[in-house]
């Protein structure tokens, strides 16, 4: 079936004739090269390639109607498995648009308040009037397994939709979803739970609400997600902005967590405790190439909690950036530097390291190291052909030497 649709889609974009049709897209090769040390002692060479094409195809026919796909190839020439396929189909849909509607059909992807998922399936949204939109969607979700083709509705689904309103700057949504996915049969009590699972698809279904206001120089955010199954609090978050001077911003955040397991999920049985998170940040305007950012996150966990704090410095296109973890979860410092140089219109240069030390318990005795680094530069042939290359290095408590070599070339282009 993937095949199939593969082939559909190029047959659709390249062989049928439409008048005043235009083509547009991008094609982008890459090519990721590494060593890794196997368990067994010995090392193991990969040489990754992948193509990646967008393609899109708008004005048909002097018609509201377009065409829009984004897949990957992909194989190891060094590793390969045999009789394993490597490709992805992330988007292939059409869509009709025209005087506040737009519909579209096909593989898409979905961001939908509390929906969210790639569906193979139907999405319509409508501007009823200048400040109300009308969304709405439903279809199977792809296979858990690329290569699997289309599912089934029983296989998977999402279906839902939102309502939005925006009037004198504020902005409200409405937002429902079920999500369903078809478990994996278990044919005894667990080991140690002793719980029998015999659970139906659903995953979750959520309703969501969110809203925003804009002043001139300062907005507050807020949102709460619940479960509709069980009416209890899932997430709820909300957000505070300001420019309280010329050179001083301000934000601040508070989130309520839920930690998300869903409904056919064998770690259901489980027992599991909210979350809260307070986080601070300011920033400091020097001049128009200085900028200081200040963070400070405090996590509450079920008899616990965690510190992060953060400091970095913006200068031009350079950064430096410290950041310290401290309670549940373990204990880091770690330093990351940053700079990008515009040799000329063609020539960028890049380059970024970083160094931490860490625990991951707090019963271990001795600190480890961790370092990377990288480095690169990207060659602008033109407006619509460039070529990236970067060098990566790594070395931590697992890996002695890692380095590793990237290279991608990418082509925009535009028919009509």
């Amino acid at each position: 079936m993937q095949r199939f649709c593969i082939g559909l889609l190029f047959i659709l974009m390249f062989v049928m004739s439409v008048e005043s049709a235009t083509l547009s897209g991008r094609l982008t090769s890459s090519a990721y090269s590494w060593q890794a040390r196997e368990t067994g002692g010995s090392d193991v060479r990969h040489l990754r390639l992948y193509q990646v094409a967008m393609l899109n195809m708008s004005q048909m026919g002097n018609q509201p109607l377009s065409l829009h796909t984004h897949l990957q190839f992909s194989g190891d020439l060094l590793d390969e498995v045999n009789g394993r396929e490597h490709y992805r189909i992330y988007s292939a849909y059409a869509k009709w648009a025209q005087k506040g509607v737009d519909v579209r059909f096909g593989r898409q992807r979905i961001y939908g308040g509390v929906g969210f998922g790639t569906i193979d399936g139907g999405r319509a949204a409508v501007q009823a009037t200048n400040w109300l939109q009308l969304i709405g969607y439903a279809g199977m979700l792809t296979p858990v397994v690329p290569d699997d083709g289309i599912g089934t509705w029983d296989d998977g689904h999402l279906w839902g939709g939102q309502v939005m309103v925006d009037v004198q700057n504020t902005y409200l949504t409405m937002s429902y979803a079920e999500r369903s996915r078809e478990p994996l049969a278990y044919l005894g009590a667990g080991r140690y739970s002793q719980v029998s699972i015999n659970q139906d698809g659903t995953q979750f279904r959520r309703l969501g609400f969110d809203a925003r206001h804009d002043w001139e120089k300062a907005s507050l955010y807020g949102r709460v997600d619940l479960d509709a199954d069980a009416w209890s609090v899932q997430e709820f978050e909300i957000t505070g902005e300001a420019q309280v001077s010329d050179v001083i911003g301000l934000s601040a955040e508070f989130e309520h967590r839920k930690p998300t397991l869903y409904l056919n999920s064998i770690l259901s049985v489980f027992e599991v405790q909210d979350n809260q998170e307070v986080e601070v940040r300011a920033t400091y305007q020097v001049n128009d190439q200085t900028k200081v950012l200040l963070r400070g996150t405090r996590s509450f966990f079920d008899g616990d909690s965690a510190w992060h704090l953060g400091a970095g410095l913006i200068w031009g296109n350079a950064y430096l950036g410290y950041a310290r973890r401290v309670g549940y979860g373990g204990h880091n410092n770690s330093f990351t530097a940053s700079v990008q140089h515009p040799v000329n219109k063609q020539w960028t240069l890049h380059a970024n390291g970083s160094v931490a030390n860490y625990r991951l318990y707090d019963t271990q005795v001795s600190q480890d190291r961790a370092w990377t680094g990288s480095a690169g530069a990207r060659y602008q042939m033109k407006q619509t052909l460039s070529l990236d290359v970067e060098a990566q290095v790594l070395n931590n408590a697992f890996y002695n030497r890692d380095a590793r070599l990237f290279v991608r070339g990418s082509f925009w282009f535009f028919k009509r």
